[in-house]
């Protein structure tokens, strides 16, 4: 077996060594064995590293990457990511969970609806920024904050009372969720939003 028998652009990044894959220098017979059954996910980090930088270099500068987490929510990826990343997005308590076991806890986002109100409550309290989906979602952060003492950080997804023409991407949830309109009610909310101290 050669390297010309691949012609997948990912295989095609590692070496082949014997007649089988090597990644991260190993083969790939061994990391089967090490992970007790086929099959199995590995990662190799200079790899990863790789891609972002290749990314990075394609993109205008002022961008910021931020990890998915639903996308590889193993702890050790994340860790790595938060390495070359500029933050984590999670949308659940587990995901929100990894991503602030990293060094860079102050960068993660949660969104998603159907946030429970003690996710919210550990959201708050943890300092992560909350993309709000709904006029009673911010009431709720508000008041989750109020009783904390501590000014919620959030951030909130707008979608417009009208249709773009000409649009192939089409956000689930309509305008109903959170408008151009309700926005501006939820910030009259925030600006008079006034957290007791903390004791």
């Amino acid at each position: 077996m050669t390297a010309g028998a691949y012609a997948h652009p990912t295989i095609s990044r590692f070496a082949i060594a014997d007649g089988m894959l090597r990644i991260g220098g190993l083969p790939v017979g061994l990391l089967a064995e090490r992970a007790g059954a086929t099959p199995f996910f590995t990662y190799e980090r200079t790899g990863l590293t790789r891609r972002v930088e290749e990314l990075r270099r394609a993109l205008p500068d002022g961008i910021h990457l931020r990890h998915a987490v639903k996308a590889d929510p193993l702890p050790a990826g994340v860790q790595h990511f938060s390495r070359q990343g500029d933050g984590f997005d999670v949308a659940s308590a587990g995901e929100k969970a990894v991503a602030l076991d990293t060094p860079f806890a102050d960068r993660v986002s949660f969104a998603g609806p159907g946030k429970t109100p003690a996710e919210l409550s550990r959201a708050v309290a943890a300092r992560v920024t909350i993309s709000l989906e709904s006029e009673t979602e911010a009431l709720r952060v508000a008041a989750i904050g109020e009783w904390l003492g501590v000014r919620p950080r959030v951030a909130v997804r707008v979608n417009p009372d009208f249709q773009v023409k000409g649009s192939g991407v089409r956000l689930g949830g309509g305008s109903h969720v959170m408008s151009a309109s309700r926005v501006a009610r939820s910030a009259t909310l925030w600006r008079s939003f006034r957290p007791a101290p903390t004791g």
